[in-house]
């Protein structure tokens, strides 16, 4: 049987594939460098930045990385060049690990961060930096034999998130037909994608012999008003929405223009994700948890 490694398991992706992720054949390893995760049958805890992968891993065979951690800051502007210097840093333990054991597949997920323009690489901050780095430093792994794919994943959600951010906060609202503040003159958008299709979308990738870097991201972009109106909408909600409670202080901010059709050319499937259909799981999700 196959192994693979997950990094990063106790965060919100990881967290979610520790509970759905099964693929036939395979043996799936979380690794974590926190406290044991929730199956700790499967689970490894390496040192800071994995710096004892080789360690840890001396009597396993591992066939796929799956490479999910990552030191995140609380906002861009906290990001500083440690954060840089560590993330870059656990990426390339990971890279010598790969090339020295000669696995067949690493999966990255990246991030677009602060960037407006994912063609010419506008960053603006140290944590938006240390991503950029691991996908060259994965577009390496191809030179070398190995399959390497980075995901440069938009805006996830669903169980798991952190219950104090805006799609888990207006859900409860509107489940409870309390009224959903809006900040600002809710123009601001996000792309907003499932993490159920973010795991389809891992399992496709290790079934399928694809390289290079794609993005990750659901069919629309959604303003924060819109956003609320289709919560109430999908829940059945008898909830108001009160415009400018607080102001925004990311209002002005401009989303990149996401090339979604690469990754679904390349998947088989034109529309890659249908955000709609992840927020409506995630509503399900939700109406449980509330009961």
């Amino acid at each position: 049987m196959k192994n693979i490694l997950i990094t990063g398991s106790n965060g919100f992706i990881g967290k979610y594939l520790q509970k759905y992720m099964q693929i036939d054949g395979f043996n799936i390893l979380f690794g974590t460098t926190s406290t044991p995760c929730s199956d700790s049958r499967c689970c490894i805890v390496f040192s800071n930045l994995y710096s004892d992968i080789e360690k840890k891993l001396e009597s396993v065979d591992i066939d796929i990385i799956i490479h999910l951690a990552a030191i995140i800051p609380k906002t861009f502007d906290h990001a500083n060049k440690d954060l840089f210097l560590d993330n870059s840093k656990m990426m390339i333990n990971l890279y010598e690990y790969s090339i020295s054991n000669k696995i067949s597949k690493f999966i990255y997920l990246s991030s677009f961060g602060s960037m407006e323009n994912l063609k010419k690489y506008d960053i603006k901050d140290f944590y938006t930096l240390s991503k950029v780095t691991g996908e060259h430093i994965c577009s390496m792994l191809e030179s070398k034999g190995i399959e390497a794919t980075s995901l440069r994943v938009s805006s996830p959600f669903g169980e798991f998130n952190k219950l104090n951010s805006v799609l888990p906060m207006f859900t409860e609202s509107a489940l409870r037909n309390k009224p959903l503040k809006v900040y600002g003159n809710g123009n601001r958008h996000q792309n907003f994608i499932f993490v159920g299709d973010i795991l389809k979308c891992i399992y496709i990738i290790i079934n399928q012999h694809i390289s290079g870097m794609f993005d990750l991201a659901s069919s629309k972009n959604v303003s924060m008003l819109d956003l609320a109106k289709i919560i109430i909408k999908l829940c059945g909600s008898e909830s108001s929405i009160i415009l400018g409670s607080e102001n925004d202080p990311l209002e002005d901010v401009k989303l990149p223009d996401f090339n979604i059709r690469k990754l679904g050319k390349i998947l088989g499937h034109g529309q890659v994700i249908s955000f709609e259909n992840g927020l409506t799981n995630y509503i399900e999700y939700r109406k449980t948890i509330l009961r």
